[in-house]
């Protein structure tokens, strides 16, 4: 975790508090977007709309203007609508920690749940998004596959690897290592910071 600690991104959702209802928010954001983009109009979305309750009372006109700047702004104003409007429906705005239901929330999914349930309920939860993927096929042999969210032997793995007492402090940094140095074009330097983390967990101790 050294390098994670050295070459730690700070962003406004990686709070130590960070809620249900922003992790959500950032998570949606943050597809094929990058993080420095998504800063401002995070705060201000977060601002403007504080949880699932106010969010859903918003119009998606209103939506879509403050999500302009970022781009896929009709997808994103329709998918906030129909995550808030169903949250709050079934649970008065208050998200459950439950990967069930979280997956299974409109334009959701395998990887929104675990970011959630790990970065703002502190489960040990692994996160596989196209970076990472790229990153376990430079690293550590696996071959690449079209659909992420079904590959179980990925999240089967990742899961193992995800340390119990510091699962997000693990998963920003991973995050980060395939951010600044698994580039999509070329990876920066060997594969011994992902391998030396793998060893230091014994990953593959029965």
């Amino acid at each position: 975790m050294d390098w994670g600690r050295n070459n730690y991104r700070e962003f406004p959702w990686r709070k130590p508090a960070v809620s249900p209802y922003e992790s959500i928010v950032a998570e949606m954001l943050l597809r094929r977007t990058r993080a420095e983009t998504v800063k401002k109009v995070y705060l201000h979305f977060t601002h403007q709309y504080p949880d699932f309750i106010s969010l859903s009372k918003a119009s998606v006109s209103d939506l879509k203007e403050l999500l302009n700047p970022i781009g896929f702004s009709n997808v994103r104003s329709n998918a906030f609508k129909e995550i808030a409007t169903t949250v709050t429906r079934d649970h008065n705005g208050a998200l459950p920690a439950d990967e069930t239901y979280i997956s299974n929330l409109p334009h959701c999914g395998r990887y929104t749940a675990n970011a959630v349930l790990c970065f703002s309920f502190g489960q040990k939860r692994a996160i596989i998004d196209a970076p990472i993927h790229r990153m376990m096929c430079r690293h550590l042999g696996f071959l690449p596959v079209t659909e992420i969210h079904k590959a179980d032997e990925l999240w089967d793995f990742m899961a193992r690897l995800v340390p119990e007492s510091y699962p997000r402090e693990f998963n920003y940094a991973l995050l980060d290592y395939c951010a600044i140095v698994c580039t999509p074009r070329v990876c920066k330097c060997s594969n011994s910071i992902v391998l030396n983390e793998i060893d230091r967990n014994t990953i593959f101790d029965e």
